[in-house]
This record gives C-alpha cells, structure tokens and sequence, in this order.
C-alpha cells in the first residue's frame, strides 16, 4: 500500500511563527483600493461553465423523425476522423461519389442546406452535430450522422474551483498574487484592505490549488508590512527559477498532447478519461525520496520525471482536466492517518473523487477501484478522512491539514468506473 508524502503543506505548523513581523505603519489610507475591488466584477461562473458545455454522452439527437424518414438510396461516405471527443480543432474530410449536403443544427438537410466542398472538408472547432445525406439526379440517400466534442480549453483560474470559492475582494488579492507569482516578483501589493494573514495565506493555496503549471508558487506568504489582521504587503520566495519553470511547462504540454493523441476519438467522456486515467500510471511510479526535494510534489514529477507522490499525482490529473475543460478540484485529507491529496471532478453536473495514486499499483498495474466514487466508496472503502474547511484564524493554531474551500459532496456512482463498464446498480445499461 503507498502512503502519501503530502509533507509540503505541513511547513505551515512549522514556520509560521516567523512571519509575524513586528507592526509597521500601513501605508496611509485611500479608497483607491476599495474603489478597484468595487469595479471587480466577479464572474457569473455558471454562464463561464455553460460556454465550456462538455456532455459526457455524444449528443445523438437529430430534430427530425430518423424512423419515418423516406430514402432513394443507400450513400456509402467515408470521413478522416471518427465521432468522438477531441482536444483540439478538426477538419472533417468526407469522400463520396455523389455530392453531399449537410447540417449543423440537427435538422434534415436537403438540397437547400450547406454543400460539402471536398477542397475545404468542415472545419470542426466546438460542439457539432453533423447529419449528411447525397443527392444524385434530384434522388435524396438516407441521412448519416456524426457527432463531434471539442474541449475548451479551462487552464485560466477564472474557471478554478478555489477562484470562484473566494469572495469578491478575496478574488481582487488572487489576481494580485497571481501576476505576481507569474512575473516571479518578491513583493505583491495588497493594499490597505482588512486581509488578514490567515486570508491571505487561504487566498494564496487557493492560487496554489488551482494552477498547478505555477511551479513556483510558494507556499505560505511573509508578511513584508501591515499587521496579521491587516496585511498591505506580502513577501514571496521561489524554488523553481523562470527558466526552469519554463522548461518544465513546455515539457508537460508536451506530454499532454502524447496523451491527447491517445485518447483522442473516444466515443465517450470516460473513454478518454479512462485514457487520460491509465496512461499517467502506466507510465509513473509512487516516489517518497526526499533525495528529489520538491520536484515529487509538482505535476513535471509523475508527467516527466515519471516519480511523484499523491501532491504530483493529484496536480498532473488536475492540469489534464483544465486542458479539457472539465470541472475538478483538488482535495486533501487524510488515508490511514497519513496526509494526502486526490481529486475531484464534475460530469453531468455530479461531483466524483478519483485518486489516481491508489489507482498506481505495482509492476506497472493500472487500477481502476477509485475512478469517479462518491463520498460513501472513497471514506469507508477508501479509508479517507476529508480535511474540514480551514475557518479563519485556524492558521495560527491549526495542527493539521485543512482545505481552503468547501469541498462538495459526491452523491453519485453513475460514473464510476465499474458501474459504467460493468453494469451495476447506477450502470447506464441499467
């Protein structure tokens, strides 16, 4: 059995004590700040979700009766690329000896509706339903269909889940945090706001939780002026430098583009999740060396390196999901008393735990007993305890890990893994 090395978070219990500096008068006070956090306008994040639109099922449904619809003639078409999910934009290449007319919008196309140019093909860049039909000497053939998921692309954290957890002026000291931690600065500005230290330390996990290519995010914050409960500047050191950080990100888009290229034409979201799923363990190992410092704890350490612990596992999932759009959060708890970290994600608005490190058996076996569970499976069969939501002040006094942000429950087994493929009681062949 592995046991998690999630022991970067806990330096919180042990050096906090050391950013308490000494008050320094806060700058003087304007409402220049309070003016900006009033114009933050925070983001309506259903509306965002809904222009994501991921069904987990290939949407087959034309708007006419299929059963009723009269034929001259059978059509036999060929096309380059398969109905399925895909990670980026596609051209769809159709070959027949008759022409072709189709639709987009699901209804019956006729001679009226767009003409296939076989020069151009279809280009294929979001959601489409394709229906397809010849015409030969003013005969019509039966209609065929194709249909087709473009992901989108969710890398931003306007989509992350501890993003959109945060209240308005907390989302306003996020973004400055996050520009900050981008540019490698050692100093973000927060101005005179009323955020205490154990908000801004909430704040930045949120930011650390949520981005996971941001290797060199630290973890904890020093306060450089203001007091605990009102910090107005904010200390911050790295361990990876821009070149590294450069280097490791260009390597895990690679890598996830070699995965993509696997999954892609999966006729189903958990197919390609299934994909994504088995091709991270099939090529990683559980690795607890503290001879590899901090590198076992970010996504490079499963996606390159192929070594990490439950953090590297967990961050690596959470980077793949982003770069298909899909709804997922990082939680951190504990298995078997020891601290630890997998995932969450959404399908057909239903959250699901999946923990790929107990998935990541030994001799390069890939199971699937925590693929897409609810709360009940991954607590009790699981043996994990889900760390409550830190409350503030709990900073300074907290002796164990906490989450930063409420952690939805998990109500559902539709799919899960061995009901989907295996029939059971929420099985979709039930």
């Amino acid at each position: 059995m592995k046991i998690s090395a999630f022991g970067s978070l806990m330096l919180i219990f042990t050096v906090i004590a050391i950013f308490f500096l000494p008050y320094s008068q806060p700058a003087s006070s304007s409402c220049t700040d309070i003016i900006k956090i009033s114009q933050h306008e925070k983001a309506d994040y259903n509306a965002l979700r809904q222009e994501v639109d991921i069904p987990a099922e290939l949407p087959y449904y034309p708007d006419f009766d299929i059963d009723s619809l009269p034929s001259d003639f059978v059509c036999d078409v060929t096309a380059n690329i398969s109905s399925g999910y895909y990670s980026k934009p596609q051209t769809l290449m159709l070959s027949s000896e008759y022409d072709l007319y189709y639709t987009i919008d699901g209804s019956l196309p006729d001679t009226n509706s767009l003409k296939y140019d076989p020069m151009s093909g279809i280009p294929i860049n979001e959601n489409t339903f394709i229906c397809v039909r010849a015409e030969d000497n003013g005969r019509l053939s039966d209609v065929l269909f194709g249909s087709y998921v473009i992901f989108k692309n969710t890398e931003s954290y306007k989509y992350a889940y501890g993003y959109n957890s945060l209240t308005n002026s907390e989302q306003y000291v996020y973004e400055k945090i996050y520009d900050a931690v981008s540019n490698f600065e050692s100093v973000v500005n927060i101005g005179n706001l009323g955020i205490s230290y154990s908000q801004l330390t909430k704040i930045l996990f949120c930011v650390n939780y949520d981005n996971p290519m941001l290797f060199q995010i630290p973890s904890l914050p020093n306060i450089k002026s203001g007091t605990k409960e009102n910090v107005t500047q904010a200390h911050l050191s790295y361990i990876y430098d821009k070149n590294e950080c450069d280097f490791y990100r260009s390597k895990c888009e690679q890598k996830a583009e070699e995965i993509f290229a696997e999954a892609d034409g999966s006729v189903s979201l958990m197919d390609y999740l299934s994909e994504v799923h088995t091709y991270i363990l099939k090529n990683a190992v559980y690795c607890d060396d503290e001879d590899n410092g901090s590198d076992i704890y970010e996504a490079f350490g499963v996606l390159i390196n192929g070594e990490g612990v439950c953090e590297s596992y967990s961050r690596a999932f959470e980077y793949m999901c982003q770069k298909m759009g899909l709804d997922n959060l990082i939680v951190v708890g504990e298995s078997e008393g020891i601290s630890h970290m997998w995932n969450m994600i959404k399908m057909d608005d239903e959250w699901y735990h999946i923990d790929l490190t107990w998935d990541d058996g030994d001799n390069g076996e890939v199971y699937y007993d925590f693929f897409n569970v609810d709360e009940i499976t991954i607590t009790t069969d699981g043996l994990r305890n889900i760390s409550p939501e830190i409350k503030e002040g709990e900073v300074e006094t907290a002796k164990d890990v906490y989450n930063y942000y409420e952690i939805p429950f998990a109500a559902d087994m539709k799919y899960n893994y061995s009901n989907y493929y295996f029939g059971g009681e929420d099985s979709i062949f039930n």
